[in-house]
């Protein structure tokens, strides 16, 4: 007998004789049913008979799975200006480019429609009002071209992961949100950290007590598809811990969606009932915990529960902002602003009463749907919505965990903030709900061609991101430190880093004051360089103007300052700042004028209430 039977074919026999061993016995025929089962043991030791072995993922994409969902969320460099951002960034990028080759296995419309939308993305970037910023985003707290194109690789690579490697999957969400729920808990009553960098009690590992949430729901709703047992159970406690403690209302909703989902599919409902009823308990006892158990930080609560009551004020931010965006999107409807630069959308079209509502510091649009409108126009959110769409018609109804986890992300992202993290996570989560495609056997010239550009692209989208993160080491070097070397090479580095530059203008502005005129004349250079390279940036000309009245020359800080109302009419800094400088120009009658506009738009200014007061006391004079 051949002894190369396959343990498929080998178990075939075991079945067949099984059931002819079955038929025999219920015939009555003990002893043929006796010799049948001898013939089966001997057919075992004769074939060359192997058990079946649980296939395991390929190297390539526990790796990948591994930076994306353990790596990333853990890391964390404090010797960085963006501790949260900058080790993030890094294995984002690597770990679509380490999966980056099963793309040539995606579904051919989700890979046209990922294809088209990263298209658009870069068009915008190249059109965009400020394209250094454009392409990191991270200098302004959004997401760039970098990180979109990042997360539309996982999206459709994670359409082609195995079956093994989907079974990975909730093991490593399940595993970083564990460890991060654990900070999350010990921080609310040990303070973590040194003398440059400290853990916040509402960030944890993520940088802020949203993302915390928002990661720890969508590792709730993946946790349902770990293995049944008290571990599992052990898990969720843990978590859903971490979820109450995190406060995020949007989070907490999110969890809700995806446990709907998972009790709408077909599979896994006594699953999701487990693990809704857990989560449900744990956030009840921390909500009646929290009047009880002091904080390490004073006002900081264990549940999200009070915060529902709250909710007007979360419009009363929203609000303005959204209105202010979508007034944005008439000036450059097709493409918009470009990625990352939603916050000069909003403060450049914002009425008074809109900053005064909202105040005038918001980076991102605080929904998925309005930022993708107003930093790629109406192809962007059109196309992306199309991604969306292709998900819905492509999912496995048999594996409904990743797009329920997938939209518990997503409904954080409708009134959250875009995240370097969290935005790629989402659409490799929704990736991994898309039945898997069959793999491409056949090779031609044109895939080669394909599979070579993807791999260099990859190459040089890590490699820059190192780069930015070796910037932002260099710029906390010189920050910490007062090394202006060290801020020269981080601009250097990173054309996009206007911190570093403003930092190094500041440094150099307060070497003149010793009589330097070289030190002066550098400084008064960089300020007007940053505002050249990076015209639209909301606070560049503000920190110019700073650096140009160290350095002595007032004239031009005022025009700076000038400059900058003409783009943003209605910033309370920039008025309160032009106040102080027209006050000491003599101009008494525009300081007053200039600091009542700064105060209507932000009452807490006390720049311009202390303005308007030395104001009051001198003669009004015209220039």
């Amino acid at each position: 007998m051949a002894s190369g039977l396959s343990p498929k074919a080998s178990l075939r026999l075991n079945i067949s004789l099984t059931r002819h061993d079955s038929y025999k016995r219920n015939d009555g025929r003990l002893k043929v049913s006796t010799q049948l089962k001898r013939v089966r043991i001997v057919a075992k030791r004769c074939v060359s008979y192997a058990p079946l072995r649980k296939v395991q993922p390929s190297p390539r994409e526990q790796l990948g799975t591994f930076l994306l969902l353990l790596a990333a969320p853990l890391v964390f460099l404090p010797f960085t200006s963006a501790p949260f951002v900058d080790g993030k960034l890094v294995l984002v990028v690597a770990a679509a480019a380490v999966l980056a080759p099963g793309l040539r296995d995606a579904p051919g419309p989700l890979l046209l429609a990922s294809f088209a939308w990263i298209a658009v993305v870069a068009a915008a970037t190249v059109f965009s009002i400020d394209p250094w910023v454009s392409v990191f985003g991270t200098q302004t707290q959004g997401v760039g071209t970098i990180v979109l194109a990042a997360g539309a690789a996982l999206l459709c690579s994670a359409t082609t992961l195995s079956d093994a490697a989907r079974e990975l999957i909730p093991r490593f969400l399940t595993a970083a949100a564990a460890v991060v729920s654990i900070f999350a808990i010990v921080l609310r009553f040990v303070k973590i950290g040194g003398t440059g960098w400290i853990l916040d009690p509402l960030g944890s590992t993520l940088g802020q007590h949203v993302f915390v949430g928002a990661f720890i729901g969508a590792a709730i709703i993946a946790g349902t598809a770990l293995p049944r047992g008290w571990r599992r159970r052990i898990v969720l406690i843990v978590l859903a811990s971490g979820l109450s403690v995190s406060i995020s209302r949007a989070a907490w909703l999110g969890v809700a969606v995806g446990f709907a989902i998972l009790f709408l599919g077909r599979v896994r409902r006594r699953d999701a009932l487990e693990a809704a009823v857990i989560t449900v308990v744990i956030l009840a006892a921390w909500t009646l915990a929290a009047p009880i158990v002091p904080a390490v930080t004073t006002g900081v609560s264990y549940s999200a529960a009070s915060s529902f009551s709250q909710a007007g004020e979360s419009s009363t931010l929203r609000v303005p902002l959204w209105k202010a965006e979508l007034r944005s999107v008439r000036t450059k409807p097709a493409l918009g602003s470009g990625p990352a630069t939603s916050w000069a959308d909003y403060l450049s079209h914002a009425s008074v009463r809109d900053i005064r509502r909202a105040s005038r510091i918001f980076p991102d649009a605080h929904s998925i749907a309005i930022e993708f409108l107003a930093t790629t126009g109406l192809l962007g959110l059109a196309l992306f919505g199309l991604l969306l769409a292709l998900v819905l018609a492509l999912t496995d109804r048999t594996n409904p965990w990743g797009l329920a986890a997938a939209a518990a992300l997503l409904v954080t992202h409708l009134v959250e903030p875009t995240n370097v993290l969290l935005t790629p996570m989402m659409l490799f989560l929704a990736g991994t709900s898309v039945a898997r495609a069959r793999a491409v056997t056949t090779r031609s010239a044109a895939r080669s061609v394909a599979a070579l550009g993807v791999g260099v692209v990859s190459v040089v989208l890590v490699a820059a991101t190192m780069v930015h993160a070796a910037a932002s080491a260099l710029e906390r070097y010189g920050t910490d430190y007062t090394s202006e070397r060290s801020l020269r090479w981080a601009a250097s580095l990173d054309p996009s880093r206007i911190t570093a530059s403003t930092e190094l203008g500041r440094a150099r502005a307060f070497d003149s004051l010793g009589g330097h005129r070289a030190a002066r004349d550098d400084a008064l250079s960089i300020a007007r360089r940053i505002v050249a390279r990076h015209p639209w940036d909301p606070q560049v000309r503000i920190e110019a103007a700073n650096v140009a009245h160290v350095a002595g020359d007032d004239a031009l800080a005022a025009d700076f300052l000038r400059a900058h109302l003409r783009r943003f009419p209605h910033d309370p800094s920039a008025l309160e700042g032009l106040a102080a400088l027209e006050l000491a120009e003599g101009d008494v009658a525009v300081a007053k004028r200039l600091a009542r506009e700064a105060l209507r738009a932000d009452p807490t200014l006390t720049g311009a209430r202390s303005t308007l007061r030395d104001a009051s006391r001198q003669r009004p004079s015209v220039r």
